[in-house]
């Protein structure tokens, strides 16, 4: 599956308007954490070893992190979930005057 993620990384990158404005947005960046497993995975040999100590950290962003970003990126397309954001960044944005 890897390489279906960063296959569509790179083809929204390159069709993007501005690959700034892409890149800054924060809902995109689910796109880009999903396609560096890729590369991850490409630098343990695309097998996972339990008693390797060497490459532990990367196993651990492959079988921990990896999944949960996945998940973050299908929920970007639910319109709860924006909601959802836009609420948090109002509730930051008043997080100051409390203070």
């Amino acid at each position: 599956f890897d390489v279906v993620f960063f296959v569509e990384f790179a083809c929204r990158i390159t069709t993007a308007p501005s690959k700034r404005s892409y890149v800054l947005d924060p809902l995109n960046w689910a796109d880009l954490f999903s396609a560096a497993g890729l590369p991850l995975r490409a630098s343990v040999g695309f097998l996972v070893y339990p008693a390797l100590q060497e490459k532990r950290n990367v196993q651990l962003i492959l079988l921990l992190f990896l999944p949960i970003v996945r998940f973050l990126k299908l929920l970007r397309y639910f319109e709860t979930f924006r909601l959802l954001i836009h609420a948090a960044r109002n509730a930051m944005a008043a997080l100051p005057v409390l203070f």
